[in-house]
């Protein structure tokens, strides 16, 4: 079993010095205490790696600073993964469809693989994307 709290935080650690976040970009983590088998939490590890770094990529185009936040809470009747930013939003026309992109079909299939659903939300003050897990 994995300690979702210290790996999520880890994961988080490692993602801000590989992306280069230092200062300019804030990238907070906020996870409850939970455990879970090792592969259901690798995907979930893969899910965040690809939404922040999609974040740091794209959501802070226009300005350089901003924040991204992982949260990892308690929800009836799992879990919920948010990764969530405070950048532009995704443009009408690169917005998340099925089957739209290589990043997107893979979060998809992370989500499924660890037994969840997904949920992207977007607007003018940034991007959530949700996924929500069952026991």
């Amino acid at each position: 079993m994995v300690d979702i709290a210290a790996y999520l935080h880890e994961l988080c650690a490692a993602l801000a010095e590989a992306l280069f976040l230092r200062g300019a970009i804030a990238l907070n983590c906020d996870a409850e205490p939970a455990t879970m088998p090792r592969d259901r939490a690798v995907t979930l590890g893969l899910i965040v790696n690809e939404l922040v770094t999609n974040a740091a990529k794209h959501a802070f185009t226009d300005r350089e600073t901003g924040t991204i936040t992982v949260r990892f809470v308690s929800a009836e009747p799992g879990w919920r993964l948010i990764v969530a930013d405070n950048g532009t939003g995704i443009p009408a026309e690169r917005a998340p469809r099925p089957g739209s992109g290589l990043g997107q079909r893979l979060i998809d299939g992370f989500a499924r693989q660890a037994g969840g659903t997904i949920d992207t939300r977007s607007g003018p003050k940034g991007t959530t994307v949700t996924v929500l897990l069952t026991e």
